[in-house]
């Protein structure tokens, strides 16, 4: 028997930036996918320095972990980890 699950679609732009020659990505994430990409960015917003942890990094942070799954990544650790290396470097 086959289940339908209703599924959550995330416009995501590669860059914070209105150049119109950034490709635009939409890629539509199960429910259950994007609560283990919310749990990868809490998990990962614990892992970087205090003084990292500003909304900017935060958001490119999740912008990572978005990425990355639309790339194919379905590990939570993994995703964990290019969250956790993206906000070492912090966003201002």
């Amino acid at each position: 028997m086959l289940e339908h699950h209703r599924v959550t679609r995330i416009d995501y732009r590669v860059a914070a930036t209105k150049d119109p020659e950034v490709p635009q990505i939409t890629t539509a994430f199960a429910p259950e996918f994007v609560s283990t990409m919310r749990w990868a960015l809490d998990a990962a917003s614990d892992r970087v320095p205090m003084t990292s942890r500003t909304p900017a990094t935060k958001a490119k942070m999740a912008q990572r972990i978005v990425r990355s799954a639309h790339e194919g990544i379905r590990d939570a650790n993994q995703l964990v980890a290019v969250a956790v290396a993206e906000g070492m470097v912090p966003e201002l």
